[in-house]
């Protein structure tokens, strides 16, 4: 297992680095990670804790190299954040010999962070934290996306005036699928979702559509009837997710 975002957002300066570097407009993924590591190595700090590294045999049966591993995992998870050992697994199967390596570090939240990919020999604590942290911030950075496109996409429901049971005229999606009505089927407020019961002009087949207020393009105004509705300019009616 590892961190959850709500418990890495929970320290404000994690919260507030990775606000920063999207603020920054920071996008490739080393870049962000980059931006963002002194505020990781601050607020929490890894120690480097080795502990023995563990040989697990193919010729074990499964039970016992399953419980080997958990074992390996629950001492891990139990320790303070840096902790780390190394799972040397011997392969003698003849289609498949050779030794692979599986990390093992407290993340100091209860976890263990598990990687087996890419290791070509034993690898160094130096490498096994950079795995972590760089996993961390990825998930904290998504999750706070995700934060901003569910505020960003409320708001643009309140904007375009959309709820449940009103048909639209004319409505782009995704900036390619058009169709000439849709009934606003379901809304979510919380996040500007929106189910659509759509049909195209000259059609009689029906579509479901499961989009985003922030993946329209509606022309004319969605309520033509409602006189208080405002005209929504072309300048700010097509928003892409």
């Amino acid at each position: 297992m590892r961190a959850t975002s709500a418990t890495l957002l929970a320290f404000a300066p994690l919260r507030l680095a990775v606000e920063n570097a999207l603020d920054e407009g920071v996008f490739y993924e080393t870049d962000f990670r980059k931006a963002c590591r002194h505020a990781w190595d601050e607020a929490t700090p890894a120690s480097n804790q080795r502990l023995p590294s563990i040989s697990i045999s193919s010729d074990e049966d499964f039970a016992a190299r399953r419980a080997t591993r958990d074992g390996a995992v629950a001492r891990v998870a139990a320790s303070p954040r840096g902790t780390w050992m190394v799972l040397i697994k011997q392969r003698s199967a003849p289609e498949r010999p050779g030794t692979s390596y599986e990390s093992l570090m407290s993340d100091g939240h209860g976890n263990a962070n598990a990687r087996s990919d890419g290791w070509q020999s034993e690898p160094t604590y130096e490498a096994v934290l950079d795995r972590m942290v760089g996993y961390e911030i990825y998930t904290a950075r998504n999750a706070v996306e995700a934060e901003r496109r569910a505020a960003a996409g409320a708001a643009r429901l309140v904007e375009l005036g959309i709820h449940q049971g009103i048909q639209l005229r004319n409505v782009t999606v995704n900036g390619c699928e058009r169709f000439s009505t849709a009934i606003v089927k379901e809304v979510y407020p919380d996040n500007g979702g929106l189910v659509l019961y759509a049909t195209r002009r000259g059609s009689s087949k029906r579509y479901e559509v499961t989009t985003n207020a922030l993946a329209i393009k509606i022309d004319p105004p969605a309520s033509r009837a409602n006189a208080t509705h405002r005209s929504v300019s072309s300048t700010d009616m097509f928003v892409t997710a």
